[in-house]
């Protein structure tokens, strides 16, 4: 079963983040809704029960998290920075920093490396 969970933390090395945490399936699931959203502009993929929405605008890059449901709001360019960045993290562990702006000014790309914190916002 594919692992992806996405937390907001507010403590995270430099200040607040938008973690992403994921197991090599996970990656590939939300890759593979991301590459669709290329040319859709707008999906909706679940794992374990969280609903995730990706929409395309040419606006800046926001992450918001409910009780069940994620809502990805990012520009074509950013888009292709994630994918290109899970690309990268597919035959082993690591992560990559993704400039946004709301619900943190960063989002934290992580395979198999980091786990979500509990005392955060988790989906």
């Amino acid at each position: 079963m594919a692992q992806l969970t996405i937390t907001y933390v507010a403590k995270f090395k430099d200040g607040p983040v938008v973690l992403a945490t994921m197991d090599h399936a996970g990656a590939q699931l939300l890759k593979d809704a991301f590459v669709r959203c290329r040319t859709t502009r707008l999906c909706r993929f679940s794992c374990n029960t969280v609903v995730h929405t990706v929409q395309i605008e040419e606006q800046p890059a926001t992450i918001t998290i409910g009780n069940d449901t994620v809502q990805w709001r990012l520009s074509l360019s950013i888009l292709q920075e994630i994918i290109d960045d899970l690309d990268s993290m597919m035959d082993g562990k690591g992560h990559h920093y993704v400039n946004i702006t709301s619900l943190a000014d960063t989002l934290v790309l992580s395979v198999n490396e980091y786990a979500a914190p509990e005392e955060s916002k988790d989906r």
